[in-house]
C-alpha cells in the first residue's frame, strides 16, 4: 500500500470512528465532504449557533444525502469571518484543490465569512473550479448554476456583513462611552502606565488612578528630557535611578513624553470610520502629575527634533530605484528591504508626502508608535546601489 492510500484509509477510518461515535453509518458512495464550522467570540453565547449544535446539524445532513465525511469537522472557535487569512478555512480550500471533497457542509453563509465581496467568491471558486456541492442548513447552493441561488446567497453574505458591521459599532460605541465615563481604561491598551495603577469599577473594569510610588519617576522624566533634549540620554538617566522601572529606551521616551494623560486629558485614538469621532479626550485632572507648560515645553522640544530628523535624511522610495537600477542590483544590495522607524524600529509607519529631486520621486514617512519622521533609503544605501549596478 502507498502512502497516499494510506492515508487515504486513515483518513476514512477516522470518519467512520467519528460517525459511530454519533450513531451514524454512511456507505461508501463516492461522495466525500467535510463539515466546516465556526463562532466568533461574540458568538459563543448564542443559543442555537454553538459549534457542537452546528456540527450535529450537518451530520445528520451528511448521512441523509450518503456523503462519507473524510475526516473529523474543521472547526473555528473564536475566529472572526471579517479575515479569511484562517487556518481552517485555508484546509477546506485545500481539501477542494487536491479532489479530495466533493461536497462541503456549513450551517449558514456566514460561517464561511462575513465581508459579502471575499465569501462570494470564495464559493464561487470551489463551485466553478473545483465542482464542489455546497450544502447550506438544509439547502444546496449553486451560485453558478442557478440564478435564484446567486441572488439569495448574495443577499444572506451582504445580511451577513451589515449584521458583523452593525455589532463592530455597537462595540465601539460602548468602548467609547466606558471611556468618557471612566468606567474602562482598557479601551485604550490593556497596561497600565508608569506613574498610575489600576482600580477596580463596580462594573468589573479597571480604571487608573495615580501611582504615588511612580509620579516622581514621570515628573523626572520630563525634568531631565528638559535639559538634555535627548531621548536616549533621558533614558539611560532614568533607567540608572530607577532601576526597579521597566526599561526606558529612546523610543519609549518619546512615546511617554507625548502623553496628554500626563495634564490629566487621557485620550483615546479612533482609527475607525464607524464613528463619527477620531479621537476622545477625558477632562480628568485628578490624572495630571505635570504642569501644562512643562508638558508643552517638551513637546516643542520633540517637534524641534522631529524637524531637524526629517530634513537630514535623505531617503526615496524603493520602486524608484528598482526602476533605475534593476531589480536584481536592488535585491543583492538590500536582499531584505523593510521600511522601519530608525528611532524605535517599528514597521507601524504613515506616508505622509512626497517630494521631487528631479531624479526620484522622495517619500515621507512618521511612525505611528513614536511620530518618528524619516525617509528611506538613506545615502550609503544609494550609494551600494550604485556600486551594485557598476559592477
Amino acid at each position: 500500500m502507498d502512502g497516499q492510500t494510506q492515508c487515504a484509509s486513515e483518513s476514512e477510518e477516522s470518519a467512520r470512528e467519528y460517525l459511530d461515535a454519533q450513531n451514524v453509518t454512511v456507505e461508501d458512495s463516492g461522495k466525500r465532504g467535510v463539515i466546516y464550522a465556526r463562532v466568533s467570540t461574540a458568538e459563543q453565547a448564542k443559543d442555537g449557533d454553538s459549534l457542537e449544535t452546528q456540527v450535529k446539524k450537518l451530520v445528520v445532513r451528511a448521512r441523509e444525502d450518503g456523503v462519507t465525511l473524510i475526516r473529523d469537522p474543521i472547526t473555528e472557535d473564536g475566529e472572526t469571518g471579517t479575515d479569511f487569512d484562517r487556518s481552517g478555512i485555508k484546509e477546506v480550500f485545500e481539501l477542494a484543490q487536491t479532489g479530495k471533497i466533493t461536497h462541503l457542509y456549513v450551517n449558514e453563509i456566514s460561517r464561511i465569512g462575513r465581508n459579502a465581496a471575499e465569501t462570494l467568491y470564495f464559493v464561487y471558486l470551489l463551485q466553478s473550479k473545483f465542482d464542489i456541492t455546497l450544502i447550506m442548513g438544509t439547502k444546496n447552493v449553486d451560485i453558478t448554476g442557478k440564478i435564484s441561488d446567486l441572488i439569495n446567497t448574495t443577499l444572506e453574505a451582504l445580511m451577513a456583513q451589515v449584521s458583523m458591521e452593525a455589532r463592530v459599532t455597537r462595540s465601539t460605541e460602548t468602548m467609547v462611552r466606558k471611556f468618557e465615563e471612566k468606567i474602562s481604561w482598557q479601551s485604550v491598551r490593556p497596561n497600565i502606565p508608569i506613574g498610575y495603577q489600576a482600580i477596580e469599577h463596580e462594573s468589573g473594569d479597571n480604571w487608573i488612578e495615580t501611582d504615588s510610588n511612580q509620579v516622581e519617576v514621570v515628573k523626572r522624566m520630563y525634568e531631565i528630557f528638559l535639559e538634555e533634549k535627548t531621548y536616549s540620554t533621558t533614558g539611560e538617566i532614568l533607567s540608572e535611578e530607577y532601576p526597579e522601572i521597566p526599561t526606558f529606551d529612546g523610543g519609549q521616551v518619546k512615546r511617554r513624553l507625548k502623553k496628554p494623560l500626563h495634564i490629566g486629558k487621557p485620550t483615546m485614538e479612533l482609527e475607525t470610520d464607524r464613528v463619527e469621532r477620531d479621537k476622545v479626550v477625558v477632562d480628568s485632572p485628578e490624572l495630571a502629575v505635570v504642569d501644562e507648560s512643562v508638558f508643552r515645553e517638551a513637546n516643542e522640544i520633540i517637534e524641534e527634533i522631529s524637524k531637524k530628523s526629517s530634513s537630514s535624511n535623505q531617503s526615496m522610495n524603493p520602486f524608484n530605484f528598482a526602476d533605475k537600477f534593476g531589480i536584481d542590483c536592488l535585491y543583492s544590495s538590500a536582499p531584505r528591504i523593510e521600511i522601519v522607524c530608525p528611532n524605535c524600529e517599528s514597521t507601524e509607519l504613515r506616508k505622509y508626502g512626497t517630494r521631487e529631486t528631479g531624479e526620484f520621486t522622495v517619500h515621507n514617512y512618521e511612525c505611528k508608535e513614536c511620530s518618528h519622521q524619516s525617509k528611506w533609503p538613506n545615502q550609503s544605501s544609494l550609494e551600494r546601489m550604485r556600486r551594485a549596478q557598476r559592477n
